[in-house]
């Protein structure tokens, strides 16, 4: 059988928790708010002179390139794009390509000045999946989505739901591990049984009366997991929750409507909107606690002059779609008279940002210098932290106030970790990030 045949089976399957059982987290404590987390991932590095760290080009000009070594490349951008976006938060100007993002404003968290340490694709997302240097190529640590979904215990069918992102478990319970997929249709294979079962009746019985009479849970942690496992699966195609994902099914109208999808259009794993909505779905259907995307299919490593083509636009379909998830969990009942958006905290991020000159072939190459927003739940708008006036360099700050601060520290994605975790009741240092929590942003 293929691999996702054992898998449905239960024989391998180790990503999914069963339902309503709890296990031995991180920390004693328990987190003291129900709280839910989409990471949205931005392939390939952005552009943040394009969208969450501009700059004026009037004071930024060609003349002045010399002293300020910035250049925006605004010129070069198509009418209508070629300015920042002035919004009505003190300090917070946006990039030409921030697209409907930009009226979420005064919800948005813009952090600017983030050391990434690395110019690698690779080591740059792993640096912030997990909070923690890479050694060498390999991730080092947990994954934050794993590390929630660990905290929270085993409360949902899929706790940690990746599409097109990797995952990373360190020691931690293996039903808090990322189950990944690439698509739509990997979804739907994992959550209903197909035509026919993937066994008939007869093996099947079988094989669960072999598990029951021969497998002692007690004999091995890897007896405990296959049991688990087995239990997981089982459980997960009992509650049917396929029903959710068939975007294009007449019952779904409403959420095409709110990401701006055709019927044709909602099975395309490759459009933003279809990942976002896939995102939003997994909460909102209690399918998941953590839901990390990719949202661009297409990569933003623009060296070359289609910098100024194409570069923006895949930046601002990605905010357009993370505008519509907003907005779809605003309109969506928590089940007490709040809304999903009222308990979900969305994180955007890149694994780092591109180069302030524009290079000899018109593009831009890796920067150190990155940026990140938050949205939702426990989050303060604003702009924290800050990049420098000459070659969008790194500064200190206060981790309290997000101000510069020449004695203060270099912000990395372990500050924004710890304060996340910190947002939801933790203070200690339940993930071993070994720095203090950036919370100049939370309420």
């Amino acid at each position: 059988m293929k691999r996702r045949d054992l898998l449905k089976q239960g024989i391998a399957l180790g990503g999914l928790s069963l339902g309503g059982l709890s296990w031995p987290s991180l920390a004693f404590a328990s987190p003291t708010t129900q709280r839910h987390f989409v990471f949205v991932w931005f392939r390939g590095g952005w552009d943040i002179l394009l969208g969450l760290d501009p700059r004026n080009p009037d004071v930024f000009n060609e003349e002045q390139m010399a002293f300020t070594r910035i250049q925006t490349g605004y010129d070069r951008l198509p009418t209508g794009f070629q300015a920042p976006v002035e919004t009505g938060v003190p300090g917070m100007i946006l990039g030409p390509y921030i697209g409907n993002l930009q009226g979420k404003a005064d919800r948005l968290a813009v952090i600017r000045g983030i050391n990434m340490e690395t110019l690698g694709h690779a080591q740059g997302m792993r640096r912030f999946l997990t909070g923690k240097a890479p050694v060498g190529l390999n991730a080092k640590g947990s994954s934050l989505a794993t590390v929630i979904a660990d905290l929270y215990g085993a409360q949902k069918p899929i706790s940690n739901l990746c599409f097109g992102v990797e995952t990373y478990n360190d020691g931690l319970d293996i039903a808090a591990s990322g189950l990944s997929v690439d698509s739509l249709s990997d979804l739907l294979k994992l959550l209903e049984e197909p035509a026919g079962g993937v066994l008939d009746q007869q093996s099947r019985q079988l094989i669960d009366s072999f598990i029951m009479n021969n497998v002692d849970a007690s004999k091995s942690v890897f007896m405990a997991n296959a049991l688990m496992a087995h239990q997981s699966a089982q459980d997960l195609l009992d509650q049917d929750l396929g029903a959710h994902f068939y975007f294009d099914q007449p019952e779904h109208s409403d959420l095409r409507a709110a990401f701006n999808l055709t019927q044709n259009s909602a099975t395309d794993s490759s459009d933003p909107n279809v990942r976002a909505a896939l995102a939003g779905k997994a909460l909102t259907a209690g399918l998941s606690r953590c839901v990390s995307i990719q949202i661009n299919p297409t990569s933003l490593d623009t060296h070359d002059d289609n910098w100024q083509d194409v570069h923006g636009p895949i930046q601002m379909g990605g905010f357009d779609a993370i505008n519509s998830l907003i907005d779809y969990l605003d309109g969506e009942d928590y089940g007490d008279g709040s809304s999903w958006m009222d308990h979900t905290t969305i994180v955007g991020f890149s694994e780092f940002s591109r180069t302030a000159l524009l290079n000899s072939r018109g593009g831009r190459d890796h920067a150190l210098t990155n940026a990140a927003f938050l949205i939702g739940s426990g989050i303060k708008a604003g702009v924290y932290g800050a990049s420098t006036d000459i070659g969008l360099g790194i500064q200190a700050i206060d981790l309290s106030t997000g101000l510069p601060d020449v004695g203060g520290v270099v912000l990395k994605p372990e500050h924004i970790h710890r304060a996340l975790l910190s947002s939801i009741g933790f203070q200690d240092d339940v993930a071993d990030l070994r720095v203090d929590p950036f919370t100049a942003f939370l309420l």
